[in-house]
Order: structure tokens, then sequence, then C-alpha cells
């Protein structure tokens, strides 16, 4: 479980860029074992590793797993004051 806290601002358009508004916030998001693809169980291995210390991507994964992996799910979101940051 993680926490990612972003920022944002509106600019005027031209030179000066003078700025309108601000937003921030927080998100908590849990990274799951099962992957996004359930065609393969969450046991599976991503990477596999050879007898002489190599890693390599496990070719029994689906392309989908492959490519995006483990499930995330977002557990709060907030917006942030100014003095909050």
């Amino acid at each position: 479980t993680f926490r990612i806290r972003a920022y944002g601002e509106a600019r005027e358009p031209g030179p000066n860029g003078e700025v309108l508004a601000r937003a921030w916030c927080e998100a908590v998001v849990q990274r799951l074992p099962e992957y996004t693809d359930p065609l393969n169980e969450a046991s599976v291995p991503a990477r596999l590793l050879s007898d002489d210390g190599e890693f390599s991507d496990n070719a029994a994964l689906s392309d989908i797993n492959r490519r995006f992996g483990r499930k995330f799910v977002i557990e709060s979101f907030r917006w942030l004051n100014s003095d909050e940051i």
C-alpha cells in the first residue's frame, strides 16, 4: 500500500501565465497479488530466475498480464488544502 500526492494548476494563457487555480490531491493505492487478467493465478511469477542468476519474463503469462501486471485498487482519494502540504 502506498500514497500518491499530485498537484495541478491552471494558468492564464500568454507569456506571464498568471496562476488562476491550484489543486492538490492524495490517493492511497494498494497493489493486489492477483493479475489484471484472471487467466493466470496470483502464484505464477512475473519473472523467472535462471541457474546463472539472470532474470527473464515469464512466457506463461498472458499478453495482458505481461503488459499490465498485478491489480491496483484505490483505497481512498481526497482533495487537499494548501495547508496540508
